[in-house]
């Protein structure tokens, strides 16, 4: 008990002490004190009062006390990936993902920044000790407010998505996501941004805040990593520390801001500029802006607080009401466009460097280029292009292009199998007809269908006879003539008859090429002629051309020519298949790469080591042996059995490397 009058000892001593019995943490060097239990600082300058700083020492004192006399703290060894989270908010890990996820309605509960029971329980969130493989929130719509501690030093997330319903996030909800780099925050309903709530947050670049925003709570940005912000206009309030410490080049402060809190913007060492919009803006008594530059320049209008108080502090002052036309202006990015999503812009004046508006910038469009070609024009005249945007290499973008060959007229060239004819006017005995004809050849992935088409003329078949009277008879040498009746324009015609060897054919012997030599002796006249017939086809004897390589995925084509009578014929090469083989083990999954084309599967080790039985034998006898061949031998034996146990125990394990594909060569 302190009598009156008694002699306090100097503040730095007693948070010293209380430092050593663990109930702050104090730094001696900046005059800085941390309370253990609500992670907040205090610095020892004179805006404070004796009495003031004994009311925050004895309120740290009876916390020690409590804490010393009975108080237990639990950590927890593992983290549920489900549970609650509120009276109405459910949670979920996806471990393969690394997604936290949230879903229901109202409010979720309140946590802390440690585990304490004594009387009443004081928890952590309940995926703290989950954090470090946590790479991404997803808040899902009816969700209204984030309680105190929600995400507290997940240092792994980067990515937060928050749903429209938000209108509340507490204090310290995402102080130390040290990897946070972006909140949709323009997305949302707040109104308030609570106490340290995005403290430390170095990766979180640029700020975007909703329209329905009134308040940003003290330090609720302090050492993040913002360099640009846009305040929405409804804004009235920019608590104490709340950006100290950021990166900004440029702060536009709307006209409803009436008072920014003490140290607010101080420390932003590249601050070149400040545009305030509000004539009466309070400055409070300690200084928003120490410790930034001393050629800071401050915009507002002639006779302002701002003025005064740029005068005061030696800042340089430019009156933004001294008839400026913007003739001129420049813009800074503060939201990079993608391929799909538009980018914001802030547009500034060059000369008064007033900030005049935010502009979008549209989408850039996805930039699609060829990264594979499959050339099937000898297969069935088509050459396929697989094209991925070259900006954002998305997989979604994968698009494959059609083009159907054409000839050196401009003609499409068509191949037997891959159209189909529908006749417009039939032909006559000598007039010609006209049909269309429609390519059915469809794309790899049998989305869709070639859509050429070309309209073309069936020539006339000339008249047909079935009953001939010859008038003179043709020999060897002499043409002879013919008449007879049309049957199908019944016109009388008179043809002659073509003078014509009557040969008769004796087949000589196939030689080892492949090829024999047939005679031919005219049964009238005797006249005879030999000619070379291709037989078969023997190796050595020809030349293979590769049309398309085959894949583990797609058929190929050759054409073999051969070497001495030059007859051709088509090949298909079947697809070969992936050729998985075991590659490397992380103590959870096992990988497997193609030997072919480097395509990957993975499958949990305990599936490994659970099937593994079932499975033993010759590998290429089991649907899926390759899994449990982890020495890539050809059997699953207790050897691979050996090697999975060593896994589980954490031995041996390895990280897959990824190999050069072997494409088997195409043969004749």
């Amino acid at each position: 008990m302190l009598k009156s009058g008694a002699l306090l000892p100097p503040v730095s001593k007693i948070c010293s002490r209380l430092a050593q019995a663990g109930a702050l943490w104090y730094d001696e060097s900046k005059g800085l004190c941390t309370c253990v239990c609500r992670r907040r600082s205090y610095a020892f300058f004179g805006g404070l009062s004796m009495k003031k700083w004994l009311s925050v020492i004895l309120s740290i004192v009876m916390l020690s006390t409590v804490l010393g006399s009975g108080a237990s703290f639990a950590f927890a060894a593992t983290a549920a990936t489900s549970g609650s989270c509120g009276d109405n908010i459910k949670y979920n890990i996806d471990t393969g993902t690394g997604v936290l996820t949230l879903t229901g309605s109202g409010a979720t509960n309140n946590y802390s920044n440690m585990n304490v029971n004594f009387g009443s329980s004081i928890k952590r969130c309940p995926w703290y000790n989950s954090r470090d493989s946590i790479k991404r929130v997803v808040i899902s719509e009816g969700v209204t407010v984030l309680g105190n501690y929600l995400f507290f030093e997940m240092t792994s997330v980067q990515t937060v998505i928050l749903p429209s319903t938000v209108t509340g996030v507490n204090r310290y909800a995402f102080a130390g996501c040290t990897a946070l780099s972006t909140v949709n925050l323009q997305d949302t309903k707040i109104t308030k941004i609570g106490l340290n709530a995005f403290e430390d947050d170095a990766k979180f670049t640029t700020l975007r805040l909703p329209e329905t925003l009134t308040e940003i709570g003290d330090f609720a940005f302090r050492k993040a990593g913002i360099n640009s912000v846009t305040f929405p206009k409804e804004c009235a309030k920019i608590g104490i520390s709340a950006f100290a410490g950021c990166k900004f080049v440029t702060i536009t402060l709307p006209e409803k801001i009436t008072s920014v809190g003490t140290t607010a913007f101080s420390d932003n060492s590249f601050l070149l500029d400040v545009f305030v919009e509000n004539p009466n803006l309070n400055y409070g008594t300690l200084d928003p802006f120490a410790n930034c530059q001393s050629s800071l320049t401050f915009h507002a209008s002639s006779g302002s607080t701002t003025q005064a108080y740029a005068e005061k502090k030696g800042y340089k002052f430019v009156a933004s009401d001294s008839g400026c036309d913007h003739a001129e202006t420049y813009t800074v990015v503060t939201q990079e466009p993608t391929c799909t999503a538009k980018g914001k812009q802030d547009v500034y004046c060059s000369k008064c460097l007033k900030y005049l508006r935010t502009e979008d910038i549209a989408a850039t469009g996805h930039d699609l280029q060829v990264i594979q070609t499959d050339d099937q024009s000898e297969k069935n005249g088509h050459i396929f292009e697989y094209l991925r945007c070259a900006k954002c290499n998305d997989e979604s973008t994968d698009t494959i292009r059609t083009t159907h060959v054409r000839d050196e007229d401009g003609n499409y060239v068509w191949k037997d199998g891959c159209y189909t004819d529908m006749v417009l006017t039939e032909p006559g005995c000598t007039t010609t007809g006209r049909l269309i004809r429609r390519c059915s050849v469809e794309e790899p992935t049998k989305n869709s269908k070639c859509t050429a088409l070309q309209y073309i003329n069936i020539p006339a078949p000339g008249h047909t006879v079935k009953e001939w009277t010859v008038v003179v008879p043709a020999t060897c040498t002499t043409d002879g003539q013919k008449t007879g009746v049309c049957t199908a324009c019944h016109q009388s015609i008179a043809e002659s008859i073509p003078a014509g060897h009557d040969y008769q054919c004796t087949e000589g012997e196939t030689d080892a090429t492949g090829h024999r030599i047939d005679t031919y002796v005219c049964s009238v006249c005797n006249d005879t002629y030999t000619t070379q017939v291709h037989v078969e086809w023997v190796d050595g004897y020809y030349d293979t051309r590769v049309i398309a390589e085959a894949s583990c995925l797609m058929t190929g084509s050759s054409i073999d020519t051969c070497r001495y009578c030059k007859t051709t014929r088509t090949n298909v090469v079947p697809a070969y298949g992936h050729d998985f083989k075991f590659s490397g083990c992380d103590g959870t999954n096992c990988t497997y790469t193609c030997s072919r084309c480097a395509t990957t599967r993975t499958n949990t080790l305990s599936n490994v080591a659970s099937y593994f039985f079932d499975n033993m034998g010759r590998t290429a006898d089991k649907l899926l042996g390759y899994y449990y061949d982890v020495n890539n031998d050809g059997y699953v034996n207790l050897r691979d059995y050996v090697l999975i146990q060593r896994f589980q125990a954490g031995i041996g394990l390895t990280q897959p490397e990824p190999e050069t594909p072997e494409t088997p060569k195409t043969t004749g």
